[in-house]
């Protein structure tokens, strides 16, 4: 099964719609944002590859390193073309879409490489820098380590022993290595120190932004209780409202009813007199 699959990628022939297909591809998968030669940049091909193989027109066979060869074999001939029309003169012929996707994949990957080569040198510059200044340090070390030699006037005598100078520069050897720890402890007091300092300047500012949420809250608490307080103000002169129109309407009835009732008493009146 698997010699099949490898023959049919290889007798796979390229078209133009392949070409295209796999120029709009790489353009989806952008394998220049990784590191030549980089597993990422790998697997992107792996994608590409898989990608292709899943469309239904045209149709691929082709695996990582095919699509990668024929990506190198395309950009090839894009740069022979381009070398051509420069020598020639006045033709500008009109570009397909595979040759401005072309233009548009290596100028790509050429700014990425470019771009990858001055990350890296300017990585070695800094790695060399760092050996230096090491150096340097142990030089000026090693020159004050002979300054206290001679303020302790242990440079005194020109024509010391053998043995004395054994001993001399194991104490010496002692000293050094004694100040250099004073001076490790006294840089991680430092930065305990500064540690300790950031980390209560940042409990200060939780605490800060603690106690303005709580006053956010409690002014929203606030807000919303006047919301509260006005909403039932407005429902209690709603209903005073409505009280006092149920009254006024009552005795508008009630004065109609009284009218209606001596109006009724004076026609009777009139009626039995005229009977």
């Amino acid at each position: 099964m698997a010699s099949t699959t490898v023959a049919s990628r290889a007798s796979m022939k390229w078209s133009s719609s392949h070409d295209i297909a796999l120029s709009r591809e790489i353009l989806l998968f952008r394998p220049w944002i990784h590191r030549r030669g980089s597993t990422e940049r790998g697997q992107i091909w792996e994608n590409i590859a898989k990608s292709l193989n899943a469309l239904e027109m045209p149709k691929f066979h082709v695996s990582q390193r095919s699509v990668r060869d024929r990506y190198q074999l395309l950009e090839k001939k894009y740069k022979r073309k381009q070398s051509e029309e420069e020598r020639a003169s006045g033709i500008s012929p009109e570009e397909s879409e595979l040759d401005e996707a072309m233009e548009d994949i290596i100028a790509q990957f050429e700014e990425a490489d470019h771009l990858n080569e001055q990350l890296t040198f300017e990585k070695k510059q800094r790695a060399q820098a760092e050996v230096e200044k090491a150096v340097e340090m142990r030089r000026c070390s090693m020159e004050t380590f002979k300054e206290t030699k001679k303020r302790n006037g242990e440079e005194e005598n020109n024509e010391p022993s053998a043995k004395k100078k054994k001993r001399t520069s194991g104490s010496d050897v002692m000293r050094y290595l004694r100040e250099k720890g004073e001076i490790d402890i006294k840089m991680k007091a430092d930065e305990v120190e500064l540690r300790r300092t950031e980390s209560e300047r940042h409990y200060e500012l939780m605490q800060e932004e603690l106690r303005i949420r709580r006053l956010e809250a409690e002014r929203q608490k606030e807000q919303n209780e006047q919301q509260v307080m006005q909403l039932t103000n407005s429902q209690m002169m709603q209903q005073q409202q409505m009280k006092q129109l149920f009254e006024v309407t009552q005795g508008m009835m009630l004065q109609q009813q009284q009218q209606s009732a001596s109006f009724v008493a004076i026609f009777e009146k009139f009626a039995t007199k005229f009977n």
